[in-house]
């Protein structure tokens, strides 16, 4: 999401020749207009930072607080149950995030450069509730089509309507190592022992499949590093197009395939907002 927010701030001059978008993009729908901060404020209030004489020296003040009181306040609080619950996400200020990305990509202004931009097959199962047995599949789905799936379609459908070049993956691995229960499947976050070669360092040994996923995934990323205009060229991934087989799918019974998602992309229509929250 940051490196999403970053290219709509430097659309003209990104300084990066190419962004990877491995945990959500600018349409996800976290963002906030309380320009009053008043979450910060709640927070500084319960730390002794409350009553300052203005914002600034609120800011002051919470810059000393240690940072385990504030994780520990913050925590303690959420844990409770406590209404209304408290969360900090990026807020509109028109500089660096701003309030309707399809808008602004429609006009070009975001980078011209190209660009990976990818989910998890199981992203929405952290976002589901709990259950030991597994989530609700209805509400896992729900969850990986609204805060992931779909939002990353929109800003590639917006992409390839401004003629931004953009490589779409999923990653689909279920290994035992990272995956504990096997309905955790590939939830998010769990592609990245894969890139970063850790995978063997967790719950026992890695399989032959695990470690060809992983060298697939860091070659194209690597790849893509070095030259993000020519360099998955070499890897056979082709750019993106929507509703073709042109997905790159990772650890899903090989180590990479490409595939389609059209099914999960007609899901999305009309599903998106783009605007702020």
């Amino acid at each position: 999401m940051s490196v999403d927010f970053y290219n709509f701030a430097y659309p003209t001059n990104p300084i990066v020749t190419g962004l990877i978008m491995d945990s959500g993009t600018a349409m996800l729908p976290i963002r906030s207009v309380d320009t009053t901060h008043s979450n910060f404020s709640f927070v500084a209030a319960n730390v002794g930072c409350g009553n300052q004489a203005n914002a600034a020296a609120e800011l002051a003040c919470m810059r000393k607080v240690p940072a385990d009181t504030l994780e520990n306040f913050v925590a303690k609080y959420q844990d409770s149950g406590a209404k209304p619950p408290i969360s900090f996400v990026p807020v509109v200020d028109g500089k660096t995030v701003f309030a309707n990305y399809t808008d602004r990509a429609l006009k070009g202004l975001q980078a011209n450069i190209p660009a990976i931009i990818g989910t998890n097959a199981q992203d929405g199962v952290p976002f589901a509730p709990y259950n030991p047995n597994g989530p609700d599949q209805v509400a896992a789905q729900a969850a990986l089509l609204s805060v992931f799936f779909c939002p990353a379609t929109r800003t590639i459908a917006d992409r390839l309507a401004t003629g931004r070049r953009t490589y779409r993956y999923e990653y689909s691995g279920n290994f035992s190592n990272v995956t504990p229960r096997p309905w955790m499947g590939a939830y998010h976050s769990a592609e990245l022992p894969m890139l970063m070669g850790t995978h063997p360092n967790f719950r026992g040994p890695s399989t032959p499949l695990e470690y060809a996923t992983s060298a697939a995934m860091q070659d194209a990323w690597v790849a893509f590093a070095a030259d993000p205009v020519n360099g998955l060229a070499a890897q056979s991934w082709p750019a993106y197009e929507l509703g073709t087989p042109t997905v790159r799918v990772f650890g899903d019974g090989v180590a990479a395939q490409d595939e389609s998602l059209s099914v999960l992309e007609g899901m999305c229509v009309g599903s998106v907002d783009s605007t702020a929250v």
